[in-house]
């Protein structure tokens, strides 16, 4: 094999963005319940051309983390398109994605950079839910990355307590009526260290999520 053949990080790079136009995953295969020890052996899985190229440029044993982001990419371009986006707006996307190199690269950039960092497989199926918002307009580029970046800082026990206020208008007021939540100065620290939540005041027993918490619910956690 001369150097020229021999895959790279560029051949996977491109793989994945050709993904984001028209995808060759399998949308019928439950992805989550795919154990890692599987990754590089399922015929199907294997030949996609993105798992392809990684396995290609995977060292003997393929380790973890290879194995890992190959599935959370499978998490992630599933839920991409299983989501209702507005086609015009899908549409628009596509044809600056294929027609503008720099923002191609910008975008296929982000997308493996912050597949490749979460920890938690699941994360992938919520920045996927966030991309197609950012896509059907419902906010722009620089609100994603910031929505990205908080998703990336969150704890699971931060998105179950998110989740949890989300039934309290996303808040715990100073002022709490009967079965209203109460302080749990644990779990608030996880979203206050997040950049998504605040304790208004020095002196103040309420606790509110930002904007952005509210976005990163509604967006990307609220099925």
């Amino acid at each position: 094999m001369n150097a020229s053949s021999v895959p790279s990080e560029s051949n996977v790079a491109n793989s994945i963005s050709n993904e984001l136009i028209e995808t060759t995953v399998d949308l019928q295969v439950d992805y989550l319940e795919l154990g890692l020890d599987s990754v590089f052996d399922d015929a199907i899985i294997k030949d996609i051309p993105f798992v392809k190229t990684i396995y290609s440029l995977a060292k003997i044993g393929y380790n973890i983390k290879e194995r890992l982001f190959v599935k959370k990419m499978l998490l992630f371009l599933k839920e991409f398109y299983t989501r209702t986006v507005d086609p015009g707006k899908l549409h628009e996307f596509r044809e600056k994605f294929k027609n503008d190199q720099k923002y191609r690269n910008k975008v296929t950039e982000m997308i493996i950079v912050y597949n490749d960092s979460f920890l938690d497989a699941e994360k992938s199926k919520i920045f996927a839910r966030l991309f197609s918002a950012y896509i059907s307009g419902h906010f722009d580029w620089d609100h994603f990355r910031h929505l990205s970046s908080c998703l990336n800082d969150l704890k699971y026990e931060g998105v179950r307590f998110l989740t949890q206020l989300s039934n309290s208008d996303f808040k715990i007021p100073e002022s709490r009526p009967e079965g209203s939540p109460k302080r749990d100065f644990d779990n608030e620290a996880l979203l206050s260290s997040g950049g998504i939540a605040y304790t208004a005041g020095v002196w103040s027993s309420g606790f509110y999520v930002t904007q952005a918490g509210r976005d990163l619910f509604n967006f990307g956690i609220a099925e």
